[in-house]
């Protein structure tokens, strides 16, 4: 699992700033409604209560787990896809922008987790396509952290090695949050 690291922002002029009042710690504020399912889908190690302009508590990542109200309002959880170690850097790094699954795969636009072993990454899914094998083009490659389709193609028959030509797959583009 991921470490915040990092320290609390100092440019806060209130608890106005933060509607939800939690920071994790690492400097990510998030100001949403039901932030506080947002953050448990993180999985924090720490955060940060703030109580007013001028105080703060600080809990592990498990008080503020236990802390928080399990009843129908907060059932929704963000989906998480798992990726290989191996794509981590890439999408750190703005070279990989999406990924490819086989097959239909219901994905909206907006936010979305990729996992793998040793690392979460929050992500924001800009547009899903449904596509064939034989559809896919150069610039899905590139996207996808490839230098040339017949790479990318190459790593898919490897990852799923039934995939025909005609293989319904779908492509989720997405931007890196934070």
């Amino acid at each position: 699992m991921p470490k915040w690291r990092g320290a609390i922002p100092t440019a806060l002029s209130g608890p106005r700033d933060v509607s939800c009042g939690w920071i994790p710690v690492g400097g990510t504020i998030v100001a949403a409604p039901h932030c506080e399912t947002f953050l448990l889908s993180l999985r924090p190690d720490k955060v940060i209560q703030l109580t007013s302009a001028w105080e703060h508590s600080i809990l592990t990542g498990r008080e503020f787990s236990q802390a928080i109200p399990r009843n129908q309002h907060w059932s929704w959880r963000a989906p998480i896809l798992r990726l290989l170690p191996k794509f981590i850097p890439t999408i750190r790094r703005g070279e990989k922008r999406s990924t490819i699954r086989k097959g239909r795969w219901s994905i909206r636009p907006g936010l979305l987790l990729l996992e793998s072993d040793d690392a979460l990454l929050a992500v924001k899914v800009i547009e899903v396509v449904y596509k064939r094998f034989c559809d896919l083009t150069e610039e899905d490659a590139r996207n996808d952290g490839f230098e040339n389709l017949d790479s990318l193609q190459k790593e898919l028959q490897m990852i799923y090695p039934n995939l025909s030509r005609n293989s319904m797959l779908t492509v989720i583009s997405f931007s890196l949050i934070g």
